[in-house]
């Protein structure tokens, strides 16, 4: 999710007139570098690009002006900057929001995050007593799941659930929250008829 790349190289020779400098070319498909000097005589080189998957491409052009025959290239660099979207509307099967139950053990569904350049790699999902809250670590979530079973304990205190997808760059996306769950195996008062 770096979008700036530092190349470094071993610096070619001339025993002749010397090396002047280098033709470049950065493309998405390996290609035959520029027949004119671009860069001067270095040993790295940096660039910022956009996202996508390119490769550098260098040749040596020594003080009079002869190209190599010969070129050197280097990758695919994937770059992938863009966050993947946030999860869907989170529902439950079996709580509803804002209502008491005893069951300690809580199922949540949502529509998956997508991502298009580097996919989507895993979910961060973390129950606690925070209405908004951003996971970054915690309940690993893989990236196919649209569901996640979960037993949360016996508390009078609400509970709230927190989604956040991470992509195979280390992009986060937005988190998606959902509660209070109220879920107490205690304290109730037994109810009886006449």
């Amino acid at each position: 999710n770096d979008n700036t790349i530092t190349y470094t190289l071993t610096a070619a020779t001339d025993n002749l007139s010397g090396i002047d400098g280098y033709g470049i070319f950065t493309s998405t498909g390996t290609g035959s570098p520029s027949t004119v000097k671009d860069i001067e005589e270095v040993v790295s080189y940096n660039e910022t690009l956009s996202d996508g998957s390119w490769y550098f491409n260098i040749r040596s052009v020594d003080n009079c002006g002869n190209l190599d025959d010969a070129h050197a290239s280097t990758g695919p660099y994937r770059i992938d900057t863009v966050a993947p979207t946030q999860p869907g509307v989170i529902s439950s099967t079996t709580h509803q929001i804002g209502v008491q139950s005893c069951n300690t053990t809580v199922t949540v569904n949502w529509t998956s995050s997508t991502d298009a350049a580097s996919g989507l790699d895993h979910y961060w999902g973390a129950w606690n007593t925070i209405a908004v809250f951003d996971p970054v670590g915690g309940a690993n979530i893989s990236a196919a799941s649209t569901s996640n079973t979960t037993n949360i304990g016996s508390s009078t205190s609400a509970r709230y659930f927190h989604l956040r997808p991470l992509d195979n760059a280390g992009n986060y996306g937005p988190t998606r929250h959902f509660g209070p769950i109220y879920a107490s195996t205690t304290g109730a008062i037994p109810y009886c008829t006449g």
